[in-house]
């Protein structure tokens, strides 16, 4: 009922999932809400480490670690794009996005890295003004004096905020240890990609994610109008 509100216009956006499984979330918002026309709907974390030594004062976008399995180069450059667009809203600074693998500038192969090469190459072609790199470990991408050993010339390793896994385990599996073993804000997951903002609660969520959450489909719900009034 909720998603069918949104769809008609009754609701600027939707967050559920206190209640339902993410499964059941997502088949609503895509089904429902859907995507953006030419788009693939992903999703993302807002990731606060409470680290200020990396990241934007601690604080990451992880994508995609909640829809997409196995993303094509096309679908990670999407990715990548409305991530970066989204921190740049939330956090009114430049987002800094890099693409993780096992690999840094050739330094292992595989179908994955080579995905990730074309991906990047995408992101630079459709939208130049970006700050993309990769292929990237990640411990390059966000240790400065890793950066300087492995890729000095590098315009965003060892300062990325962005994170962009190359699949739909990397990036759910390094989301929650992240979350567990740091005991980091996650604000999440937020959809990408779909026609009107949307997110999904964990079951075991606390009033504050609940709180965090609607602050930030808020902000993306007060963007989306202003973009269509304009």
């Amino acid at each position: 009922t909720a998603a069918l509100m949104v769809r008609e216009g009754f609701a600027d956006a939707l967050i559920a999932g206190a209640s339902h499984t993410t499964k059941d979330v997502a088949k609503a918002v895509i089904y429902c809400i859907g995507p953006q026309e030419g788009k693939s709907v992903s999703s993302c974390f807002i990731i606060d480490t409470g680290n200020e030594k990396y990241g934007y004062k601690g604080k990451f976008i992880f994508a995609d670690c909640g829809v997409i399995v196995e993303p094509t180069a096309e679908q990670l450059a999407g990715i990548a794009v409305d991530s970066g667009m989204l921190f740049q809203k939330i956090f009114s600074t430049s987002p800094h996005i890099a693409f993780l693998s096992y690999s840094t500038y050739g330094s292992a192969g595989g179908p994955s890295v080579e995905r990730v090469r074309r991906a990047v190459e995408i992101v630079k072609e459709i939208q130049p003004e970006l700050m993309v790199d990769g292929e990237l470990q990640a411990d390059a991408a966000i240790v400065p004096e890793v950066a300087f050993r492995k890729c000095p010339d590098s315009p965003v390793a060892g300062r990325a905020n962005v994170l962009i896994f190359p699949d739909l385990n990397s990036g759910n599996i390094c989301y929650k240890l992240v979350d567990k073993l740091m005991e980091a804000v996650a604000v999440g997951p937020i959809f990408l990609g779909t026609a009107r903002p949307a997110s999904d609660l964990s079951r075991g969520c606390e009033v504050e994610e609940i709180v965090l959450d609607a602050a930030v489909i808020s902000i993306m719900a007060q963007f989306q109008n202003e973009e269509v009034r304009s």
